[in-house]
């Protein structure tokens, strides 16, 4: 297989893995996790201080941002270039999980499904969205093509397990009127076992950076393209502008 789709496919492992334990574990880690991963940014914040001003230097590729700790699940490990990093946050308006002013206000959002998380990585070189798509979609036993949602061309992805085959992902690409994939989301099946939370991973790329965002399907994925929106600019809030 092409060493650069082992490369994305591996991210895309780690981020469901890593990333969804993380989603459904909010304020702690299994010894075993933190101890492969490291004690991620959020846990070295001191509540008695400003938020704002504990905060950490990271730089992806060639944009450097300033991020509120609170808001970092990835143990950096004291270094400012990064592959990529993983972020939680509180929908809809992206708030950190320290702006609640009690337990029942957390409690709250974690029942109206409100907590979300997303990777911004590297993209890789020479590998589109869209090839990392017709990738995984290769990979796949059945197709069956559905009527579009929120301008969403939508498929729903099978595989053989144990001799039958079930679903596998419910799948959501926009194209441009090149062609070219912009968006690609693939959500759990309502069918899928042992799915307790449908929840849904939504890729795109924006000023050269690779957005992986997450968040539950049944409350938000009919506002994909407001998400969009408010995770770039989320993400280019923290950018620190050097000059030419």
């Amino acid at each position: 297989m092409n060493k650069k789709i082992i490369t994305l496919l591996f991210a895309m492992l780690i981020f469901f893995v890593a990333g969804g334990y993380l989603f459904s574990q909010y304020t702690s880690t299994p010894k075993t996790i933190r101890d492969y991963l490291g004690k991620p940014e959020y846990m070295t914040i001191d509540l008695d201080k400003p938020l704002g001003t504990q905060t950490s230097i990271v730089e992806i590729g060639e944009r450097t941002f300033e991020i509120p700790a609170v808001y970092i699940q990835t143990n950096l490990g004291g270094k400012r270039k990064q592959d990529g990093v993983n972020l939680l946050y509180v929908y809809p308006d992206f708030t950190s999980r320290a702006d609640f002013e009690n337990k029942q206000e957390y409690e709250k959002a974690n029942n109206e499904k409100r907590f979300g998380h997303m990777l911004i990585h590297i993209p890789v070189e020479d590998f589109t969205l869209g090839q990392s798509f017709e990738a995984v979609r290769a990979s796949v036993n059945e197709i069956e093509e559905k009527e579009l949602f929120n301008s969403l061309k939508r498929e729903i992805w099978y595989r053989t397990k144990k001799g039958e085959i079930k679903p596998y992902y419910d799948v959501y690409v926009y194209k441009n009127s090149d062609g070219q994939v912009v968006d690609y989301i693939n959500c759990s099946p309502e069918e899928k076992e042992g799915v307790k939370h449908l929840g849904c991973s939504h890729k795109f790329v924006d000023k050269n950076i690779l957005y992986s965002i997450y968040y539950n399907k049944e409350k938000f994925l009919s506002s994909w393209r407001e998400h969009k929106e408010k995770a770039i600019a989320f993400i280019d809030s923290f950018e620190i502008k050097t000059s030419q």
